[in-house]
């Protein structure tokens, strides 16, 4: 009988354990454009860094020589870049047409249909970056720069390269000093539509 009530006290915290990694690890359901599922955070680089786009955002659209550029620099230097396609319902042959006009550099691209990685990375808009480190946590959320003040409105000379210094940091093992930076962009939100 103690037996049994060991195992059974046992399995109920092998269980709970199981329950709270899973919780707090949720698993991701991301592909690429062959539909395939899989880990973005599997390679040995320093850093993963997302970029958030939707086809139909113009300022996504807007931002692909800066994203190209970033990503150009930065993945030599041990830092994966990854484009990822938020909308649930968005076909693949728009994807590779959006990918040829805009972002024909781009070689890592992403789809997110369940949008688990939006959450991991608290993405509200496009386009819209994360980084994570190599221990995979989120130490940049934001925009790319500040040369949007608001829709529709632009600065003419953009003063603060958020994306760019966050990922110098973390490149000299360093947090960026702005974890969050506001982002003005389309709603993901609006995207599920």
């Amino acid at each position: 009988m103690r037996a049994s009530i060991g195992l059974i006290g046992l399995l109920t915290l092998l269980l709970g354990s199981l329950y709270l990694w899973v919780s707090v690890n949720p698993p991701l359901r991301v592909f690429n454009v062959e539909e395939e599922e899989l880990n973005p955070f599997s390679s040995n680089a320093i850093a993963t860094t997302f970029i958030f786009v939707a086809i139909d955002c113009p300022i996504s659209n807007r931002y692909s020589p800066e994203i190209q550029k970033l990503a150009n620099i930065y993945s030599p230097l041990g830092i994966d870049f990854y484009l990822v396609y938020v909308k649930p319902d968005i076909k693949i042959k728009d994807i590779e047409k959006h990918i040829n006009y805009f972002f024909s550099n781009m070689s890592s691209v992403l789809l997110d249909p369940y949008q688990d990685l939006v959450r991991l990375s608290e993405a509200t808009v496009t386009p819209q970056a994360a980084i994570f480190d190599n221990q995979r946590n989120l130490v940049y959320s934001g925009r790319i720069d500040d040369r949007y003040i608001d829709y529709g409105k632009q600065r003419s000379i953009i003063q603060n390269n958020d994306l760019e210094n966050a990922l110098r940091s973390v490149l000299s093992n360093k947090p960026p000093s702005e974890k969050r930076t506001p982002v003005v962009g389309c709603y993901i939100e609006d995207l599920r539509k």
